[in-house]
């Protein structure tokens, strides 16, 4: 069907089913981050679990996961991994890892406070790199 004078909902026309190009969001009909009308999908609005959008399957390694984590070390990169879900959140430097979190325990000690999660951390890698070196 052909419309002479489009009826739009949104960015979709009721009457024909023509999408138009709008320009602002607030022109669609949103559901999160995605139209329901003609599919496009903006970066805000995000309904993240464990770094995959429920709403429009996008994956976002950094969003959504457990703050625990465990390392795997590559070499001298380690990849850190929700303790959760398992899946790749992030990948650095083993030496930029070490250096954080003993920087993190120093400050701790010098403030009178204990750094325990930097502590486990450190540890974690040391082990890493003792158990790669064998």
């Amino acid at each position: 069907m052909v419309c002479m004078f489009h009826k739009w909902d949104g960015c979709k026309c009721k009457k024909c089913g023509k999408i138009r190009e709008v320009k602002y969001r607030n022109q669609h009909k949103m559901n999160g981050c995605t139209c329901v009308n003609c599919g496009k999908v903006y970066k805000t609005g995000h309904k993240w679990n464990h770094g995959k959008c429920e709403i429009c399957g996008e994956i976002n390694p950094k969003e959504g996961h457990s703050k625990d984590t465990f390392f795997k070390l590559d070499g001298n990169m380690v990849n850190i991994h929700c303790l959760e879900c398992k899946q790749l959140i992030d990948t650095k430097s083993y030496d930029e890892l070490y250096d954080r979190y003993l920087e993190e325990i120093e400050n701790a000690n010098k403030a009178g406070c204990d750094a325990p999660k930097a502590e486990s951390y450190l540890e974690d890698l040391k082990r890493l790199k003792k158990r790669q070196s064998e």
